[in-house]
């Protein structure tokens, strides 16, 4: 502030050689009233001066920056940290699965349970053998790194542990000899994702394209499920010819098609949270660049900021762009981080609600223990970084640091 007093007074010594001529002049009996621009030019000094200052003080403020150079980091570990959680269970991945929810097969509390998975099994041997002696094997076109592993499709045996993400599943148990197996789909579609593991097997067996036999066994289950879940809906809704209809095996394709509906709304979060953070860093990293720490400052006086800082700007593409329309791009960055920490929000709610579903058909047959993966303990460590990073932000906007 003493540099402040200082420009201060030495504005009021300049006007004040100029005063006594004026007052002279006003007080002849014929004087015409002039208008004196004198201290609205020293009040706009003054303010400049001043503006100038504070600005300069930004500048040099060690915490300050600390602070905004904090909040460009912590965008990018949130990135990172999500795109990571992401892409581990998906084929060819150089990160470990980190899965929001898994599932290990066992061989079922009651005695029904445990004879209808058998059958299961059994039903599957046989399709094996089928597919290994009526396959076409001449296709050298066509390469199976793991036909030698195969014996029979094991979907469903005990032991094997299912890792579900938003891009894909890994397996592992006794018929992947403890190898970890992980394919690009909609793994929290749960039961389109075990017949899409059905069907890769199968058409491994059989020396087929695996694409072309998985989408055909995909486009079956999805009709099956969505007509059964139909009538079941019906069946609530008392329509007519469905109000007698035994709907007790029909909840589970309800809960089905409910598991494909909330994997898609997932993916669709998931995909925005990457997208927005991706352009938080290029927001935050340019404004840094082009005007260091004075940004907190521009939006309380965002005038005076584009007087001393941009009144003229020069340049094209991004970095003009953010020197042009500073006022939208901080608020618009403050929307981001809110949007973004509500998706995260969202995604971590329905990964509870599908795990309690899971939960609950767990406890009806125990075909599966169902347990959330270490992907869906990492949610709440990026939420709170998100939410962090947004907090210091409006804080920075908001705080006077001159």
């Amino acid at each position: 502030m003493a540099q402040i007093s200082t420009a201060i007074s030495t504005a009021n010594k300049t006007a004040s050689t100029t005063t006594p001529q004026t007052n002279s002049a006003m007080d002849s009996p014929n004087a015409v009233p002039i208008k004196d621009d004198s201290l609205d030019l020293e009040r706009s000094f003054e303010v400049d001066l001043i503006t100038e200052v504070k600005v300069r003080n930004q500048v040099e403020n060690p915490y300050l920056w600390k602070v905004i150079v904090g909040i460009f980091v912590g965008s990018l570990v949130t990135l990172t940290m999500f795109a990571l959680q992401q892409d581990g269970c998906s084929e060819g991945s150089m990160t470990p699965c980190m899965p929001q929810i898994s599932l290990k097969m066992n061989r079922g509390k009651s005695n029904e349970t445990q004879e209808l998975l058998s059958k299961m099994q059994d039903a599957l041997k046989t399709l094996s053998i089928f597919a290994k002696d009526f396959g076409v094997g001449n296709n050298n076109n066509l390469v199976f790194e793991d036909i030698d592993q195969l014996e029979h499709v094991s979907t469903f045996e005990e032991g094997n542990k299912f890792m579900f993400n938003y891009y894909g599943y890994c397996r592992t148990g006794a018929s992947t000899k403890g190898e970890t197996k992980c394919l690009n789909t909609n793994g929290l579609n749960i039961g389109a994702t075990m017949i899409y593991d059905l069907g890769n097997q199968l058409a491994k067996l059989s020396h087929v394209s695996p694409n072309e036999l998985i989408d055909a066994f995909l486009m079956t289950y999805g009709q099956l499920v969505s007509s059964l879940s139909s009538v079941y809906k019906k069946h609530r809704a008392n329509i007519k010819g469905f109000d007698d209809v035994d709907v007790t095996g029909l909840l589970v394709t309800e809960r089905l098609q409910g598991f494909y509906e909330y994997s898609k709304i997932m993916l669709v979060l998931s995909k925005m949270v990457i997208v927005i953070s991706l352009i938080m860093p290029i927001i935050l990293g340019n404004v840094i660049l082009l005007f260091g720490v004075s940004m907190p400052y521009a939006a309380k006086t965002i005038e005076d900021i584009d007087e001393h800082h941009i009144q003229s700007p020069k340049g094209t593409g991004l970095l003009w762009f953010i020197q042009a329309h500073l006022r939208r791009v901080l608020y618009l960055a403050i929307g981001l981080f809110v949007w973004e920490t509500l998706c995260l929000l969202a995604i971590m709610s329905l990964d509870i609600y599908v795990h309690w579903r899971l939960g609950n058909f767990e406890q009806s047959n125990g075909i599966f223990n169902v347990s959330y993966g270490s992907g869906f303990y990492l949610l709440p460590i990026i939420i709170a970084l998100c939410s962090g990073s947004m907090f210091f932000f409006i804080l920075v906007l908001k705080k006077r640091w001159a």
